[in-house]
């Protein structure tokens, strides 16, 4: 049920239209029109189903939920892109060193065959 609710990026389970028989209470986690993931609720069978302001905090837990989440992927993006900058930064002056180590003996043999 919970991958239904995620790649249908709808509600599904107790209260809902989608197996309201299974005990559970599934929420995507949603950023924009992306879904990251699904939260899970359990309910005891005796209980009743969740009210208003249940389903309203639990909505408001999702969001900040998929908020950190975002954050995090996007931290992990952003720290990935800067190691690559600095290993492309440490490559080209490397380069440029070994570069300019060849091109001084090569100017020198050439200056000296020439003479």
């Amino acid at each position: 049920m919970a991958r239904w609710a995620f790649s249908h990026d709808e509600l599904a389970g107790t209260g809902t239209n989608t197996l309201p028989i299974i005990p559970w209470f599934f929420v995507p986690l949603r950023i924009g029109e992306r879904t990251l993931g699904v939260v899970g609720v359990a309910k005891d069978k005796d209980a009743a189903p969740l009210d208003s302001e249940a389903r309203a905090l639990l909505d408001a837990l999702s969001e900040q939920a998929a908020a950190a989440i975002d954050r995090a992927s996007l931290t992990r993006a952003m720290v990935s892109a800067r190691s690559a900058a600095e290993a492309e930064r440490v490559r080209n002056t490397l380069l440029a060193s070994i570069s300019r180590d060849f091109r001084t003996p090569l100017s020198s043999i050439l200056g000296r065959q020439r003479a």
